[in-house]
């Protein structure tokens, strides 16, 4: 039995029409140029909006690449120009998506759009993508890539994990993901999340997602150390430009998104299904996998309201916590190597450490004027992720 942990938003791209200030541009330019000399984005703060700005432009003619953090969005601006009004892109934080859903986002991006000088008027949006996502726990469900009934338009299947190459557990062999479909199209995925938040950095709070949303139901928390009782599966729908702007469609504004959101992800899942095989020789006839009609059923609720209850304050400390044990293990980690290399012995390691880490300080105090400067771009470098209410 399949046991639904979340169901909400994991993508959000976003054209605006519109143009940056010339205020803006002038001070873009002046922290792209700041960041060239490095080749690292450099802090920004303006209108009381703090964000990184890149070294290089984007593809598509725009000049500037803003990013407000992993719990943010990455905002892509083109340069003022007479010819053009398409001049803001946006691709919203799976994290932010997830967490605030999509009313919430909307106006999100609107009161960051008043800071970047541009007024917003209602309907001068391009929606380009929005993905969905349900996660289902199902320790036995096993994928198989040949279930996939689906007509020719969706391409062919991948096989894989999200992002990366085929890969399949060392032990069984097993399929841990498969792509159906293609950008700038239709996509379906499913794949072992657990795997994913396992073996990607940053992915962690997806646990307190799901036991978050556990608790609230009365039942026990996922123990995620035992694969065979924590195994997770995404199902993830994805509706890219072509679908969304094209002439079935017509989707341009959030308004009509939000109209024929249960529609289109409806169509989707009744082109590309997975499917129970039976000993007819016509798959089309074969029918559907009870997890896909679980999917069909969850659809039927209002997707515009979907959203996670945890606060985004705790998502940053666990990245912050995750990034803090992986930092302790590297430190940990090279005075070990370094005590090796000098034929430390094991009784004599504790007094080695305690001396390299006084050789450290002591290089530290050496060159104050380099060691406020480095310290000064880690602090820059995590501005962004700040802790919000």
């Amino acid at each position: 039995m399949a046991l639904l942990l979340h169901k909400g938003f994991d993508a959000l791209d976003v054209a605006f029409r519109g143009q940056i200030s010339k205020r803006l541009t002038a001070f873009l330019d002046s922290k792209k140029s700041e960041a060239q000399e490095t080749g690292i984005p450099v802090l920004a703060t303006y209108n009381g909006l703090k964000f990184h700005v890149a070294p290089s432009g984007g593809s598509g003619g725009y000049a500037f690449i803003c990013n407000t953090g992993k719990t943010g969005a990455i905002w892509k601006l083109k340069r003022p120009s007479p010819s053009g009004d398409w001049g803001l892109f946006v691709s919203v934080s799976a994290i932010r998506i997830a967490l605030h859903g999509l009313a919430k986002v909307r106006d999100y991006l609107v009161d960051t759009l008043k800071k970047f000088d541009v007024v917003y008027l209602e309907g001068s949006e391009r929606i380009n993508r929005v993905d969905f996502a349900f996660d289902f726990l199902m320790p036995d469900f096993v994928l198989t890539e040949d279930r996939f009934v689906m007509g020719q338009r969706f391409g062919r299947c991948k096989a894989g994990i999200i992002g990366e190459p085929y890969r399949a557990d060392g032990k069984s062999n097993r399929v841990t993901g498969v792509t159906v479909g293609k950008n700038p199209g239709r996509q379906v995925v499913i794949y072992d999340k657990r795997l994913q938040i396992m073996t990607v950095r940053d992915k962690m709070f997806w646990l307190e997602i799901w036991n978050e949303n556990l608790e609230r139901a009365g039942l026990p928390p996922i123990d995620i150390t035992v694969p065979e009782d924590s195994r997770v599966w995404r199902i993830e729908l994805r509706l890219y430009k072509n679908i969304l702007k094209g002439d079935t469609y017509k989707v341009t504004s959030f308004g009509t998104l939000e109209r024929k959101l249960e529609l289109m992800f409806n169509q989707v899942l009744a082109d590309v299904r997975y499917v129970l095989p039976t000993n007819d020789s016509n798959r089309s006839r074969w029918p559907n996998h009870p997890i896909w009609d679980r999917v069909q059923t969850e659809l039927k609720s209002e997707l515009a309201a979907q959203h996670s209850n945890l606060p985004m304050g705790r998502v940053v400390e666990i990245q912050r916590d995750e990034k803090t044990q992986m930092l302790d293990r590297q430190i940990s980690g090279c005075i070990i190597a370094l005590a090796g290399l000098h034929e430390v012995k094991p009784k004599q390691f504790v007094d080695y450490a305690r001396q390299t880490m006084g050789q450290i300080l002591a290089r530290y105090e050496k060159d104050p004027a380099d060691t406020k400067r480095k310290l000064k771009l880690a602090l820059s470098r995590y501005a962004c992720e700040r802790i919000e209410k």
